[in-house]
C-alpha cells in the first residue's frame, strides 16, 4: 500500500486532461508527518513567543517607568538644594540677629539627609508602587516645608530690618563718657571759676591730663572742628534727630568738619584752650537746640 501508485489528474473545462500527478502511498504518509509536525511546532512555540512578547512589553513598561522615576527623584533632588539654599539665609540672618543682641550662638539644627543608592531594576509591581506613593508624599511634605521656611524667612527679614533700624537709632544717642578723668563740674547754675559770679553752666566738666583721649560719645557727622568762642579747640557732632554733642577746651583736633565719626572714636585730645583754668574737657549736649543735662543719656 505504501508503494502502491496513485494518479491525480486535473482536468480542463471541456474534460479534457490537462495535469497529472504520480504519488505513492508513502509519499502521502510523509506530508501528512510533515503536516503534523508542523502544527505540533507551532502549538508549542507558539504560546512560548505569545509568552516573550508579553514580558518585553512589562519590561519596556518598566524601564519607562523607572526613567519616570528618575525624573521625579532629580526634580526632588533639585527641590532639596533650593531648601537647602533656603536654610543658608535663614541661618546667616539668624547668625546677624544673634550678633546684633548679642546672644550666644545656638545649636546648629540637625538635618536628616536623604541618601543611600537608588534601587535597582523594578522586577516588583508592589515595589514599584510603593515607591510611587514615597515620592509623592516626599513632595507633598517637602512642599509644606518650604511654604513654611518662606514664612520663617519673611518673618526674620521683617525683624532683622527693624533690629536694623533700631540699632541704627541708638548709635545716634550718646551713652558714654567723652573721656577718662575726675568729674569736676555739672550741668545748670554755678559760680564761675575765672569771676566767682552766677554763670549757667551748659554741659559737665572732667578734669584730666593734657594729651588724654577724648572720645565720640555716639555716631554722627563732624560739623564743627576749630576754635570756637570761649570753649577754645572745639568739635561739635550732629547725631541726627536734633541732638549735638559739643567738646571744648582740647589741646588738639584730631577730626575734620564733615567727616563721619563712630561711637568710641577719637576725637581730640584733652587740652586747657579757650576759658579754662587747668586741662580738663567741656562736654555738652544740645536737643532741638537747647542745652540738655549730659548725664541724663550716659550709661557707663
Amino acid at each position: 500500500m505504501l508503494f502502491e501508485e496513485y494518479r491525480i489528474v486535473c482536468l480542463n473545462s471541456q474534460g479534457q486532461p490537462r495535469l497529472t500527478f504520480r504519488l505513492r502511498g508513502w509519499h502521502t504518509a510523509l506530508v501528512v508527518c510533515l503536516l503534523a509536525l508542523l502544527f505540533g511546532t507551532t502549538a508549542v512555540f507558539l504560546p512560548l513567543s505569545l509568552t516573550k512578547a508579553r514580558e518585553r512589553s512589562l519590561l519596556d513598561a518598566n524601564r519607562q517607568a523607572v526613567m519616570e522615576q528618575r525624573k521625579r527623584i532629580y526634580a526632588a533632588s533639585f527641590q532639596l538644594k533650593s531648601m537647602e539654599d533656603s536654610f543658608g539665609r535663614i541661618a546667616e540672618f539668624d547668625s546677624k540677629l544673634r550678633v546684633m543682641l548679642s546672644l550666644a550662638e545656638g545649636p546648629e539644627p540637625e538635618v536628616d539627609g536623604m541618601g543611600g543608592p537608588l534601587p535597582g531594576p523594578y522586577r516588583n509591581p508592589l515595589q514599584l508602587l510603593y515607591t510611587q506613593s514615597l515620592l509623592r508624599d516626599m513632595r507633598e511634605r517637602l512642599g509644606d516645608l518650604e511654604i513654611s521656611m518662606l514664612l520663617e524667612e519673611a518673618s526674620q527679614q521683617t525683624l532683622f530690618h527693624a533690629v536694623s533700624a533700631q540699632q541704627e537709632r541708638l548709635a545716634r544717642i550718646p551713652v558714654i563718657w567723652p573721656s577718662r578723668g575726675r568729674f569736676t563740674s555739672r550741668f545748670g547754675w554755678r559760680a564761675s571759676p575765672l569771676t566767682g559770679k552766677g554763670r549757667f553752666h551748659k554741659g559737665i566738666d572732667i578734669t584730666a591730663p593734657t594729651g588724654t583721649r577724648i572720645k565720640a560719645t555716639a555716631q554722627g557727622r563732624v560739623v564743627l572742628a576749630e576754635w570756637f568762642s570761649t570753649y577754645g579747640q572745639c568739635v561739635e557732632i550732629d547725631h541726627g534727630g536734633g541732638i549735638h554733642t559739643r567738646y571744648g577746651h582740647m589741646s588738639k583736633i584730631l577730626v575734620k568738619e564733615g567727616q563721619t565719626v563712630f561711637r568710641g572714636d577719637i576725637i581730640g585730645l584733652v587740652g586747657s584752650t579757650g576759658r579754662s583754668v587747668a586741662p580738663h574737657v567741656h562736654y555738652e549736649v544740645h536737643v532741638g537746640g537747647n542745652p540738655t543735662n549730659p548725664l541724663n543719656y550716659i550709661l557707663k
